[in-house]
């Protein structure tokens, strides 16, 4: 059974930065690199690469219906995170989007269960939703995790919003050991009407629900490492 690290309880790795390349650090034990990029022309093929590993990945544990052109709305407020070996192989990223003035974030993308009501997460703060999440080899999930601490620091983010499939048990115990909880505003489960999950007991396929969790970002950056200041 795969163990599952709370920052809390890491040993925190050695980073350098990289000043000939922008937005990258490496990790000096594991030769792991943490990149940060937007999407352009330049980074599109990268970004290309890290939205069909995590469809792969998705469809591997059951789900189906990605929508392509709902994620290219939020790529423009979006930045990707990823983490590579030294030969370039991305082994773990995840999608952080910033809400901005009349641009939702994916959440707010989403129906409520039961009702045709979508949520709006009106916070008065520094929002963003952590989103794409994926990796292949765990061992560059701390790096991933760092990596994501530094950018919400970097950007003076409040509070972080992630979804959830309860199904998904994985995702939820590390979600869960980073600090994030389920959320007492937005308490009613959300799907996507293009997105779906197979049922284990049948193979059928039915909507997948979401359940909303949400973290301070203060209680994050309580486990920022001094290395990448």
């Amino acid at each position: 059974m795969q163990k599952y690290l709370s920052p809390k309880n890491f040993s925190f790795r050695n980073y350098k930065t990289n000043a000939a390349i922008k937005n990258e650090f490496i990790d000096i034990k594991y030769d792991l690199r943490a990149y940060t990029i937007t999407k352009s022309d330049t980074n599109k093929d990268i970004i290309n690469q890290i939205i069909n590993n995590y469809k792969k990945q998705a469809e591997k544990i059951g789900y189906r219906g990605f929508s392509d052109e709902i994620n290219s709305i939020h790529d423009p407020t979006s930045s990707y995170i990823y983490v590579a070996d030294r030969f370039g192989n991305i082994l773990s990223s995840v999608r952080c989007t910033l809400q901005k003035k009349q641009l939702r974030i994916p959440i707010e993308f989403g129906t409520i269960e039961k009702s045709n009501d979508k949520y709006i997460i009106n916070e008065n703060l520094k929002v963003c939703e952590l989103n794409t999440f994926y990796y292949t080899q765990y061992r560059s999930v701390p790096t991933l995790y760092d990596a994501l601490v530094r950018y919400i620091h970097l950007n003076n983010i409040d509070k972080i919003f992630a979804l959830h499939n309860p199904e998904n048990r994985t995702l939820a115990t590390i979600y869960f050991s980073i600090g994030f909880y389920p959320s007492n505003k937005y308490k009613k489960p959300i799907f996507f009407e293009t997105y779906e999950k197979k049922d284990n007991n049948n193979n059928e396929y039915k909507s997948a629900k979401w359940n909303i969790l949400e973290m301070n970002a203060s209680e994050m950056q309580k486990t920022y490492p001094r290395s990448l200041l």
